[in-house]
């Protein structure tokens, strides 16, 4: 299981863990972000509505590959299929105001990401990973290329 830094969070949520449903990726950030309102089960507008999506080029899953691949609307990329172009949603900008620690993602800038599947979509929180993929050390990319039963990672 991967340890992460805490983002700041808003008052009264709760950081989840990795759990079965989560992924962690290396990411590059081809366009975006547009905004989207995701319709809940009973119409309510979501928590963090409007979302940011951003069409992201995934170049390498450390964990949930399986959940990641499998789902609808992702474009393989390559002549070996090395890389999945998809979208992936975040909470919306105007978070950056509440929480300076949440900051949009940059165009053509590579990331590490965590984030989680839910309802057919790749989404984060306040609390997945978000960091600059030049920030994380060559011990921490050691280790999160270790296989992630007998793994764990703590990023600064």
């Amino acid at each position: 299981m991967i340890q992460h830094r805490r983002q700041t969070t808003p008052p009264g949520t709760k950081c989840p863990t990795l759990c079965d449903k989560c992924a962690v990726f290396r990411a590059k950030i081809l366009s975006g972000p547009r905004q989207e309102v995701i319709k809940q089960d009973r119409e309510q507008i979501s928590f963090y509505d409007p979302n940011d999506v951003y069409m992201v080029k995934i170049d390498k899953i450390f964990k949930g590959e399986a959940n990641v691949t499998e789902l609808p609307g992702i474009k393989f990329l390559g002549l070996r299929r090395e890389s999945i172009a998809m979208d992936f949603h975040t909470p919306g900008q105007w978070w950056e105001m509440c929480l300076p620690s949440l900051k949009a993602l940059k165009h053509g800038r590579e990331y590490l990401l965590s984030g989680s599947i839910q309802k057919s979509t790749l989404r984060s929180s306040f609390c997945d990973m978000r960091y600059s993929w030049s920030s994380v050390t060559y011990e921490e990319r050691r280790a999160l290329n270790r296989e992630h039963k007998n793994a764990s990672v703590t990023l600064r």
